[in-house]
């Protein structure tokens, strides 16, 4: 699902990408790849399974796809065509409220080429969530995220600009 909301959101070089509830970084990394192969002289077609996958199964692309007419793939390249790497890595911001999630997603970026994303331990939701006035007066291009899986908010720390009653982070 996030491979496809990346596709059909369809982020470029340049734009500035934010996750409000990063997790492990998964919507980044899933933009970051979908940049990657954008920018690549010759982008490979690998199934939603991995290229193991096809290995394991002694077949081709073109075969599994002929076996599963279904078969969900993606695009990756090497991105050997992007002018600027620090353009891409300066464009990439995520937040999160757990400190052990921020470490995992860091390292999921740094895994993926991406060491200087700019990630910080806030709760987008509070006003006393550790957002400083350029944080809040930011403005991103492209925003993916799934919202927050758990938790209840006191009412009266609900930052007052969000448009709800609830107490759910969800």
């Amino acid at each position: 699902i996030r491979s496809m909301m990346v596709e059909m959101v369809d982020p470029d070089l340049g734009d500035t990408i934010y996750d409000p509830a990063a997790g492990t970084g998964g919507f980044l990394i899933d933009a970051v790849e979908h940049i990657l192969a954008k920018y690549s002289t010759e982008p490979q077609e690998v199934p939603i399974y991995g290229e193991e996958w096809l290995e394991r199964k002694g077949l081709s692309l073109a075969e599994a796809k002929q076996q599963m007419p279904n078969l969900q793939t993606y695009r990756k390249g090497a991105g050997e065509k992007i002018p600027d790497w620090a353009l891409l890595e300066a464009s990439i911001y995520g937040t999160d409220v757990s400190r052990q999630m921020m470490r995992i997603a860091m390292m999921n970026l740094v895994l993926h080429g991406i060491g200087k994303a700019r990630l910080k331990r806030a709760n987008v939701l509070s006003e006393m969530g550790g957002l400083t006035e350029d944080d809040l007066n930011r403005k991103y291009t492209v925003i993916l995220s799934n919202p927050p899986f758990a938790g209840m908010l006191p009412k009266e720390s609900i930052r007052h600009d969000l448009p709800t009653n609830s107490k759910k982070r969800e």
